[in-house]
């Protein structure tokens, strides 16, 4: 019997990457096109560098492996459908390719078959897999008789055996790294795209306070009422409601949290004779005080409301002597409203109130509305300084002072207030919720302005201007509690996770 040498056969039916390998010109082009489409790329897409091995065999000896390197790529070709490409892979002695390769991944698995093609023979189909640091590997079989058969259609003869294959990849391009990095970029261009829509929501939001008469038409809130306000509009002069007059800033107190604007409406025709004056001296502790103005308007609605109470300390929060601690309960939208004294002279202006003390809220002391006033070289005589009312009983005060306490419409619009409420869908089917109503609220100096959904996440635009501490931190066990579900908090804009705080200056931060 003739022996015949299956490892010169084998030779001729290696892989040929030395001789047909990827030109320097096609590997840049590829490497951009993975570079560019990086988030869009399967797991196994990318270029790999590449050992394969052969080792052929006969009914007498096993010949030692033989092993050949280079590069490879694979890229999609159709849903689920991966071709590789690059040298010609597995050729004959005259250079002509008798094998192709195709990959087709497992639904959403990372476990991919790999169809094996020689010639006219029957495919043979493995299974594989990408690991964590993103290669695969296979081993197959060309047995004696596909082989005799691919030389008797080239016109030869063959008297060898069959060859193992063995394919171990590794993917060089693109690097974690380059995905961490892309991931990264997509997750911070995402969470600013969110932010601005959040900031344009709120800038098209509708907020409100409440505000009183000084001569002249000028009138008097907090600063943090209308802080960002596009248009600001006054509703309730002499009692009515149906009438908005437009108005403008005229002068602020940042600091102190104070700021008067002025009517410039040309269908104003004045307050009349305001019944009380503005005392500027100090009110006494245990003096007794009301409150009136326009809270929580969507759920309380917009008749004017009376809260009593006492003067219950000289000095605000952690002893800030511009303030006063008083016990008439306040709320959200309160914001700017006259303190009145027990004969109907406003003695404070409404700024905030505690949310871990029941009833315990503060009002900026009028004489530091005075020196704004001053400073702002606003005309003289604004201030009333007649008192009709303080024989009336507190009835017949309110009867009278309410004409003259107002609601006050701020918009982040150019051309008018919005909606209090409005949902916007955009084409991409996000939705996005402005002004939300809040039917619990367990921080009161909170304020959600926007919500803004899509497929992925929900993010929550956040505002507290009424706190008075300096810094603020939100907990990382934070969650959404939906249909029965808890969301938990993934990640946050403008606010640090607990331990770490977040310092603000002028009790206003939005996260």
């Amino acid at each position: 019997m003739k022996k015949i040498n299956s490892k010169r056969i084998f030779v001729f039916l290696t892989l040929v990457f030395l001789i047909q390998g990827i030109s320097n010109a096609q590997e840049d082009y590829e490497e951009k096109y993975f570079e560019q489409n990086i988030l869009k790329l399967d797991p196994i897409e990318g270029i790999y560098d590449a050992q394969i091995w052969g080792q052929g065999y006969n009914m007498y000896q096993t010949f030692p492996k033989e092993y050949t390197n280079g590069t490879i790529q694979i890229r999609k070709s159709g849903y689920n459908q991966f071709t590789i490409k690059g040298p010609n892979i597995i050729t004959a002695d005259e250079g002509e390719r008798i094998m192709n390769f195709t990959l087709t991944r497992l639904g959403e698995t990372n476990i991919y078959n790999l169809t094996i093609k020689w010639e006219a023979a029957e495919s043979t189909v493995l299974r594989t897999s990408l690991s964590n640091n993103m290669s695969f590997h296979f081993e197959f079989e060309i047995p004696q008789e596909q082989i005799r058969d691919t030389y008797r259609r080239m016109g030869k003869k063959y008297y060898g055996g069959g060859v193992k294959y063995g394919f171990e990849l590794i993917k060089i391009f693109p690097t974690k790294n380059m995905y961490a990095e892309a991931y990264e970029k997509e997750r911070k261009k995402q969470a600013e795209e969110a932010v601005a829509e959040l900031e344009a929501a709120v800038k098209a939001a509708e907020w409100s306070g409440t505000g009183f008469a000084l001569n002249k038409g000028y009138v008097v809130t907090n600063y943090h009422v209308i802080d960002e306000a596009k248009s600001i509009s006054i509703c309730g002069v002499n009692g009515d409601f149906s009438t908005s007059f437009n108005a403008s800033v005229v002068a602020t107190d940042k600091t102190n949290d104070l700021a008067i604007i002025k009517i410039n409406d040309s269908r104003f025709k004045g307050f009349g004779v305001l019944p009380y004056r503005v005392n500027m001296q100090m009110a006494e502790v245990g003096e007794d005080v009301f409150v009136l103005g326009y809270p929580l308007t969507q759920t309380m609605g917009y008749e004017i409301k009376l809260t009593n109470g006492i003067i219950s300390s000289r000095t605000g929060f952690q002893g800030d002597a511009s303030r006063y601690q008083m016990s008439a309960p306040i709320q959200p939208g309160n914001s700017g409203g006259p303190m009145f004294d027990s004969k109907g002279n406003v003695i404070g202006i409404i700024s905030e109130y505690h949310t871990q003390a029941e009833n315990v809220g503060y009002a900026i002391k009028t004489s530091y509305l005075k020196n704004l006033v001053e400073s702002a070289s606003l005309p003289a005589g604004i201030f009333p300084t007649g008192n009709t009312i303080s024989t009336l009983p507190l009835s017949g005060q309110v009867k009278k002072l309410k004409n003259f306490v107002f609601f006050i419409k701020c918009s982040g619009q150019d051309d008018g207030p919005a909606n209090t409420l409005s949902t916007t869908i955009s084409s991409n089917g996000n939705k996005t919720i402005s002004h939300p109503v809040c039917a619990k609220k367990i921080a009161n100096d909170l304020t959600v302005t926007c919500v803004y959904m899509t497929n992925s996440y929900t993010a929550i635009l956040i505002r507290s201007k009424y706190t008075h501490y300096s810094w603020c931190r939100i907990n990382r066990d934070t969650y959404i509690s939906a249909g029965g579900k808890q969301f938990k908090l993934v990640r946050t804009e403008g606010i640090e996770i607990s331990p770490n705080v977040t310092y603000y200056k002028n009790n206003d931060i939005t996260f």
